[in-house]
């Protein structure tokens, strides 16, 4: 019965996490894994076209746990959408959006702690067809191939 107390204590230091600069102790249950930031699974830069849909699914590095996080946006383009209880993001940017824009997201847990993750969506203009390098004039003789190196690039201004 003496170590009672120390083990209440101890139970209580393990629940306990502490607000800097706000003097408020907050409990939360630290055995799920509530009492630390909700952590993103890492997302690479995206690529989409204008006027073409792109869907981006947000996870977090718990998936058993996301029933109970939130997620929003910071900052993100006109037209970015994002469903609060999954995660998924979707946009269908215009041709007036052309270029790298930032999305920044946030995922909030039942405990109030939060984190948020930037990425960057490319939006090129598909619309314009490629440049071909010219080819220079070759000669050849009947019956034998022909192999022909040929180089493309995007025009200026499509935004690739």
């Amino acid at each position: 019965m003496d170590r009672l107390p120390c083990l209440i204590f101890l139970l209580l230091l393990g629940l306990t996490s502490a607000r800097a600069g706000e003097g408020e102790v907050l409990f939360v249950n630290g055995f799920e894994g509530t009492g630390n930031l909700p952590q993103f699974v890492a997302v690479d830069d995206q690529a989409v076209a204008a006027k073409r849909r792109l869907v981006v699914d947000i996870d977090t590095s718990e998936p058993a746990n996301q029933a109970g996080l939130a997620f929003s946006l910071d900052a993100a383009p006109v037209g970015v959408s994002i469903r609060s209880g999954s995660g998924q993001i979707e946009w269908t940017p215009s041709q007036a959006q052309i270029g790298r824009m930032e999305v920044t997201v946030r995922v909030e847990d039942l405990a109030g702690l939060s984190n948020t993750l930037t990425f960057a969506i490319d939006v090129v203009d598909d619309s314009a067809a490629p440049l071909i390098e010219p080819i220079a004039d070759r000669g050849a003789a009947p019956g034998v191939p022909v192999q022909v190196a040929c180089a493309a690039r995007c025009r200026p201004g499509s935004g690739a």
